[in-house]
């Protein structure tokens, strides 16, 4: 868990996220407030480039496909859906 939590605080920086700035409220960062979708692709794509872990990503909104990232040979998969301010994440068979 802990390399985790280390590898969205590295995607964290590397969007130019701000504690306290959009798309967070005051005093909060990713932590506080949950991870944004830009973060979670950042997570994937630093799986597939930097660790031999290839992880595609997919998000939903309102029952559409919106962003889909899909490296060769994935072998890890995140779909999840944006509703409103809030992300569900799904998980297959459910």
């Amino acid at each position: 868990m802990d390399a985790i939590l280390a590898e969205l605080e590295v995607c964290f920086q590397e969007r130019n996220l701000k504690v306290g700035e959009l798309p967070f409220e005051e005093g909060q960062g990713w932590r506080e407030a949950g991870i944004p979708s830009t973060m979670i692709i950042r997570f994937c794509e630093r799986q597939t480039e930097n660790h031999g872990s290839p992880t595609s990503c997919c998000i939903f909104h309102n029952n559409c496909k919106i962003y889909e990232y899909r490296p060769e040979k994935a072998i890890h998969r995140v779909a999840f859906a944006a509703q409103g301010r809030s992300l569900l994440f799904l998980q297959e068979g459910h």
